[in-house]
């Protein structure tokens, strides 16, 4: 019985856990844009932060780097059609480390192809090191790079939902040890699959038209 219990707790606190990725309010509003007082997703995410929701207008933002977005109780949301795109082939477009991040509705890409030759000197599209309880949804990942998703390390707990994962040269998703993977898999132990477009990907994709 106290068996039982304790299980029936443990699992309990992880859909708590997971629900949270999802479901929270934060307490403030950021809008980046071309009118806006911060002008740059890179500017803003240059430091750590809490509890915001940060909305970026439409329109096209071109990266020197890659945007590290760090902390906590964050939503990062595209309004209308939102293109980030790196500069830098070597860099990922956007890492992430933290805990209850969504990322939504944003179109990602790099502008020169990877290849299987040299690849951890070139960029994935998003990548994620010690972040718990992330989603992703409505996101537009079109690598020209490596691959659309990395499982860097430390990661728990990532929601992929209604996803356009493609034109990766090595794989759809990715991790440090790795390995590669080219379509959505029920028991990855950390990126859960929903509703997701994952296609043209791998070795012998067909390079897509910018």
């Amino acid at each position: 019985m106290k068996s039982f219990i304790l299980i029936f707790v443990c699992l309990f606190i992880s859909m708590l856990s997971y629900s949270q990725a999802i479901e929270f309010v934060p307490k403030d509003t950021v809008y980046i844009g071309a009118e806006r007082a911060v002008k740059s997703p890179s500017a803003y995410f240059a430091e750590k932060h809490e509890n915001v929701y940060v909305l970026i207008d439409e329109g096209t933002y071109y990266l020197d780097n890659e945007i590290f977005v760090s902390g906590k109780f964050i939503i990062i949301e595209g309004k209308g059609l939102v293109n980030l795109y790196c500069k830098v082939l070597y860099s990922n477009v956007m890492w992430i480390s933290g805990e209850n991040i969504v990322v939504k509705n944003i179109r990602m890409k790099h502008f020169e192809p990877g290849g299987i030759e040299g690849q951890n000197c070139s960029g994935r599209v998003l990548a994620f090191d010690n972040a718990n309880n992330i989603t992703v949804e409505s996101c537009d990942l079109n690598g020209c790079g490596l691959a659309g998703l990395h499982d860097n390390m430390g990661n728990s707990n990532i929601f992929i939902k209604n996803n356009y994962i493609h034109n990766n040269s090595v794989g759809a998703y990715t991790d440090i040890d790795g390995s590669v993977w080219l379509e959505a898999v029920d028991d990855h132990p950390v990126f859960t699959f929903e509703n997701n477009r994952i296609e043209n990907n791998g070795t012998d994709r067909i390079k897509e038209e910018d």
